[in-house]
């Protein structure tokens, strides 16, 4: 019997403190903006709220909650675990990885394939697609959990309403889990990469090499985002997806929903307009509660949208993202 690969448990963990925008819209005045141009750009991006870390909280603290609440629903330990991925653009540390901590904690079995992935904000969807790839290869393994975590808020220039006033803190873990079943779970993805752009967006933005200099600005060491060139992604977007439907036979209204980058809802109504869907509300947002957490936010609102009973098992999902560079992935999914 052919087997798959499906979602069999979320974990979600954001931090207590909670900040709206008018406290970033005080902000940005006393730096000497235009208060209504800033209140406007927070609104067209579709921010309202987000969880920001208190002293202490990191990227792998927030990952160890997320992946505990995720074992805890699934009836799962760490001992159960063949492979542990953790993805982020901002991990506390670049060496040892974070997912071997994350085994540490959760004390995973010596057997297990630990790494860390940084795709930067499209990181948990590739890993989605090329981890259950691993599952389905190797007879042996039947579970993989895979964090996202974010803190990119922290590293933002202070001036900047896009990063400084638009990111949020919070973490996602998912359960992976080899069923004999046919046609369920992660059915395919596709992938577009535009590479030319990958000055645009970088963090340090000076280079590693140079964090400890001395004579290279504060300012340099943080997260560069230079002119947005990601617009012929997003565009490009709603063909990747319909492709990605025919192939497989699925047509646009059998998809249940859409959780995609929550990095501007603007963005996404132009993929829902020119995928010609009618209705938004497939579209789940979590961005005006959460911010932009990055590569954790498409799975973030998968677990909103099952909690709230938008999607159940049976349903035909797409996940969308893009990440620093430009590349994007589309992963379909029979949730």
């Amino acid at each position: 019997m052919q087997q798959s690969v499906i979602i069999k448990e979320i974990g979600v963990y954001h931090p207590k403190r909670k900040i709206n925008n008018e406290v970033y819209i005080e902000h940005f005045k006393s730096l000497g903006q235009d208060e209504e141009k800033v209140r406007n750009f927070l609104k067209d991006i579709g921010r309202e709220n987000r969880y920001i870390s208190e002293e202490g909280e990191t990227t792998l603290s927030m990952g160890v909650e997320a992946t505990k609440k995720a074992l805890e629903k699934a009836n799962l330990s760490g001992e159960d675990l063949d492979i542990i991925v953790f993805s982020s653009g901002t991990p506390e540390y670049l060496f040892p990885p974070n997912a071997l901590i994350i085994h540490n904690e959760i004390q995973g079995k010596r057997e297990a394939v630990v790494y860390d992935a940084n795709s930067a904000c499209v990181g948990m969807v590739v890993s989605v697609d090329q981890v259950s790839k691993a599952l389905l290869a190797n007879p042996d393994s039947k579970y993989a959990l895979i964090v996202g975590a974010e803190r990119m808020y922290h590293y933002a220039e202070k001036n900047d309403p896009f990063t400084y006033g638009g990111f949020g803190d919070a973490s996602c873990a998912i359960i992976l889990e080899k069923v004999n079943v046919e046609d369920v779970g992660v059915l395919d993805a596709s992938y577009n990469t535009e590479s030319q752009y990958y000055k645009e967006m970088v963090f340090p933005a000076c280079g590693l090499s140079n964090i400890l200099d001395e004579d290279v600005p504060n300012d340099d060491k943080l997260f560069k985002w230079g002119k947005l060139h990601s617009g012929p992604l997003f565009d490009y977007a709603p063909t990747q997806i319909t492709d990605l439907l025919e192939k497989h036979n699925i047509n646009l209204s059998d998809v249940k929903q859409y959780l995609c980058t929550q990095v501007s809802i603007r963005a996404m109504e132009k993929m829902m307009n020119s995928l010609e869907e009618n209705e938004f509300d497939k579209f789940y947002i979590i961005g005006d509660t959460y911010g932009y957490t990055g590569t954790s936010s498409p799975f973030i609102a998968l677990n909103e949208a099952v909690e709230s009973g938008k999607v159940t098992r049976g349903d035909y999902i797409v996940f969308w993202s893009i990440g620093a560079g430009y590349t994007a992935c589309a992963l379909l999914m029979k949730y």
